[in-house]
């Protein structure tokens, strides 16, 4: 399953150098890159994060500006730029959220997108996208995940574990 449309983080000029620049892109199954998705929580409705509707669609294609997405969304294409991950997925802008039928459509095979995504970002400490995804932690509450872009090169990501989670496990 392909998601229709994803949230393309930066591109790369013909000397190499990224530039972010957020713009919704049209995805088809021959076109379709690795990308990540975001779980987030949407909040009440005076929080309601930025959306793609009818009405914004067309220039959500051209471009978003970074300014206009909340902490969280800010917070997860910068991610996706360091890890060198092109594409990300969020639900509220890649989905045409007041289309009634393509809202039936897509709700159908969101589990399946986020079981092909890279990785999920969760935000799972925020009540809403204003609060960003890198909260103040103890450092004790972090676990190192090693990973390679590059075989010759080792790096690592740091994860939050919940400490109610922690309790679970």
């Amino acid at each position: 399953i392909v998601p229709r449309r994803l949230i393309q983080t930066f591109t790369r000029t013909e000397d190499g150098i990224v530039e972010k620049q957020i713009q919704l892109v049209q995805t088809s199954p021959e076109s379709l890159s690795s990308y990540v998705a975001l779980s987030h929580c949407w909040g009440p409705l005076n929080c309601r994060p930025i959306r793609t509707t009818k009405s914004n669609l067309d220039q959500h294609l051209v471009g978003i500006a970074l300014q206009n997405l909340p902490h969280t969304f800010r917070d997860s294409v910068s991610l996706c730029v360091e890890l060198g991950i092109q594409y990300l997925w969020i639900d509220s802008l890649c989905i045409v959220q007041d289309d009634e039928d393509e809202w039936k459509q897509e709700s159908k095979v969101m589990g399946s997108i986020y079981e092909n995504a890279l990785f999920t970002i969760a935000a799972s400490s925020a009540v809403d996208s204003s609060h960003g995804l890198f909260g103040v932690k103890s450092k004790l509450d972090f676990v190192e995940i090693p990973y390679s872009r590059d075989i010759d090169v080792k790096e690592c990501v740091f994860a939050y574990i919940e400490p109610d989670l922690q309790k679970i496990l």
